[in-house]
């Protein structure tokens, strides 16, 4: 919706939209992208990352609740000052 109301030219929000499509898909496209062109070492590398999730999934999820807490909060702020 930001980038449909912004007053930038055609090409910018197309340029924009593309980049936001592309940062949202890393958390996907990364692993994947590990996977097709890691051959062997892959496994191990995918193997790791999932290890280190698991033993840090409380703290994970706490930045992410409270990065979410936050912004939800500002925009509840801002909408009580306009």
């Amino acid at each position: 919706m930001s980038i449909a109301a912004s007053t930038a030219s055609a090409g910018g929000k197309t340029v924009a939209a593309a980049l936001m499509v592309l940062i949202a898909s890393l958390c996907a496209l990364l692993p994947v992208g590990v996977y097709l062109a890691g051959g062997e070492k892959s496994a191990k590398v995918l193997g790791d990352w999932k290890t280190w999730m698991s033993r840090h999934d409380a703290a994970i999820m706490t930045t992410l609740f409270l990065v979410l807490g936050v912004k939800y909060v500002g925009d509840a702020v801002s909408g009580l000052t306009i």
